[in-house]
């Protein structure tokens, strides 16, 4: 591979199938904080929004502390509503859980795609190609391959937003801004998990 756009090319002829580069080498290179295999990732960007998970059944919240985080919940969840606050969890756990490294080469595809699109990084010779993809799947390894994929393919189509204002079309974004742009993703998502889980060990109100 001689550069970004040589590694796209590759990758559409493919049909994302073989590596955009050797990810043998990427391995060898970088130190990996990549989870153990076992969790299944599902790929997939769950609804933003439950409406039974996210509200309906979280009206039984009632003590609150000082800082207006609940405390208790007014009776026990019937199995019902268990069943459709786990599975809201559930859900949510697989979602925002960090790519698998069976999803590695998808993660290549998806970023050596976005970063093929901006011509002041087409003359980089091999290595300067596999150290920054290197690098980014390094800060990336936090974040599910869906999250990733949403976020390379806004940045491509110029759709990317941070900070209030649009990423540049002309310059790539470093790995802080890719970075944010994923957590910024996955905020509302952590944030329901975090609610759905409060719920389910949530005690019932003294009386």
């Amino acid at each position: 591979m001689r550069c970004f756009c040589a590694a796209v090319g590759r990758a559409n002829r493919a049909m994302f199938k073989p590596l955009v580069i050797d990810t043998q080498t990427l391995n060898a290179r970088a130190p990996s904080n990549l989870p153990a295999i076992g969790v299944r990732s599902t790929g997939e960007r769950p609804a933003i929004v439950d409406h039974a998970a996210d509200f309906d059944i979280p009206k039984l919240w009632r003590d609150r502390d000082i800082r207006g985080r609940p405390q208790s919940i007014a009776r026990a969840l019937t199995p019902g509503e268990r069943a459709v606050v786990e599975r809201r969890r559930n859900e949510l756990q697989a979602a925002c859980f960090p790519f698998l490294p069976r999803e590695r080469d998808s993660v290549v595809v998806a970023v050596a795609r976005m970063l093929g699109g901006f011509r002041s990084l087409r003359h980089d010779d091999d290595e300067a190609a596999v150290a920054g993809l290197d690098g980014l799947l390094y800060v990336l390894a936090p974040f599910p391959l869906w999250a990733i994929e949403t976020v390379c393919l806004s940045i491509s189509n110029h759709e990317a937003v941070l900070d209030g204002e649009r990423l540049s079309r002309k310059y790539p974004p470093n790995d802080s801004e890719i970075c944010a742009l994923a957590k910024d993703l996955l905020r509302p998502y952590a944030k329901a998990l975090e609610n759905a889980s409060a719920l389910l060990a949530a005690p019932i109100q003294a009386r």
